[in-house]
């Protein structure tokens, strides 16, 4: 009875290389280079190949189980647990139930494709996308800024984390103003604001900021009193004064050098 063997591409192309060597048409340096292999490793496939013809050039595991595998037993198992006892459980779920009560310790992974090869998915739901729909960008600049911090090493390695809040129009995307603080506070809102709308004579257009903790903050002296007052720039700074401190109105905020880095537009 013949034995049938099946050879893959690689293997298909070292069988004609090693014809043609056999014939005197190629050198055994030419097959190396052909074949990617050093000269002794040829010379070994070459007598291997003259003593057993091509069955010596397929893998020696070939045909044989995985000695890793997963028993039939184990699987046969698994898939009666997952029908009977621990039905409605999912793939990680299930995998802990098994470990954790029967003993048998298997990944998630083999776990899930055990489960599928038998026809049994997996009992969680796909859920439903949520519409969502983009906000229409206003209309013109100036109807609406967004404002926001982000705490980050702007600096790297050369200074400590700073806290960079920036004003970007709605309309157009450009910065109107950005200045960097020691943290995320009303102060260095105000300020900004204030850096920002400084040479502007029309009212600050309307805001919008991620509801962060800074607006409750309370630290500030008279902070509640300043945001109502926002839209007045002359009135932004005038409630933050302490009392006894120099005319200076941006004196309270100038904590450190990063303070007066800012970009107005």
């Amino acid at each position: 009875m013949k034995e049938t063997l099946t050879l893959n591409t690689q293997e298909q192309k070292r069988v004609m290389v090693l014809n043609r060597l056999l014939v005197g048409q190629l050198t055994a340096a030419e097959a190396a280079v052909l074949l990617d292999l050093s000269e002794r490793q040829v010379r070994r496939l070459c007598a291997a190949y003259r003593k057993e013809g091509a069955a010596a050039l397929a893998h020696g595991n070939r045909g044989r189980k995985p000695i890793q595998s997963i028993s039939e037993e184990v699987r046969q198992q698994v898939v009666e647990l997952a029908s009977t006892t621990y039905a409605g459980c999912n793939y990680q779920h299930l995998r802990d139930l098994l470990a954790e009560r029967d003993g048998i310790e298997l990944s998630r992974t083999s776990v899930r494709r055990i489960l599928l090869a038998a026809g049994i998915g997996t009992p969680r739901k796909q859920r439903r996308r949520q519409h969502r729909r983009r906000r229409v960008r206003y209309a013109q600049e100036g109807m609406l800024v967004q404002i926001d911090g982000s705490r980050h090493a702007w600096l790297g390695d050369r200074g400590p984390w700073l806290c960079l809040i920036a004003a970007i129009d709605d309309a157009t995307g450009t910065l109107a103003a950005a200045i960097f603080r020691e943290e995320e506070d009303a102060a260095g809102y105000f300020l900004m604001i204030a850096i920002a709308f400084s040479s502007r004579t029309a009212k600050p257009p309307r805001p919008i900021h991620s509801r962060s903790n800074w607006q409750a903050n309370r630290t500030q002296p008279n902070s509640g009193a300043c945001w109502k007052h926002w839209r007045s720039p002359r009135l932004l700074l005038a409630p933050l004064k302490p009392k006894g401190e120099s005319n200076d109105s941006l004196a309270p905020y100038k904590s450190g050098w990063w303070c007066s880095c800012a970009w107005p537009r």
